[in-house]
């Protein structure tokens, strides 16, 4: 049986242990990339090209999305609501190109406000 082994993140980073671990800066260098990676992961743009393909075979192009396939002919529209639908809409848009019709998406109040003040378009 695995047995889990919990160590306090200051104790890791603060160098405080019984045995060196290693250089600080090298630490919170990792750490720092560790998250950057994590955080990148997950953006809506990486997410939805793993989530969605569009293929063009022979003169019409079919959607792919979940083990299923959709016909595209311009026929597409598209509808979210939530924080993250700013970024997946725009996603979703490069992904099928021309072959969204319309959409409408839905976001919380302030949110526009928000983006704005973290320097966001």
């Amino acid at each position: 049986m695995a047995r889990l082994l919990r160590v306090s993140i200051r104790r890791i980073f603060s160098c405080q242990s019984h045995r060196p671990i290693g250089n600080m800066a090298t630490l919170q260098d990792d750490a720092h990339r560790i998250f950057l990676r994590a955080v990148s992961a997950v953006l809506p743009p990486r997410m939805l090209r793993k989530a969605l393909t569009v293929r063009d075979t022979a003169g019409f192009s079919v959607l792919e999305c979940g083990g299923k396939t959709f016909s595209l002919k311009k026929n597409l529209y598209l509808v979210g609501f939530g924080k993250a639908v700013l970024g997946m809409a725009a996603a979703v848009e490069q992904i099928v190109g021309n072959h969204l019709v319309e959409g409408v998406i839905s976001i919380p109040q302030g949110m526009e406000e928000s983006l704005k003040l973290a320097g966001k378009r």
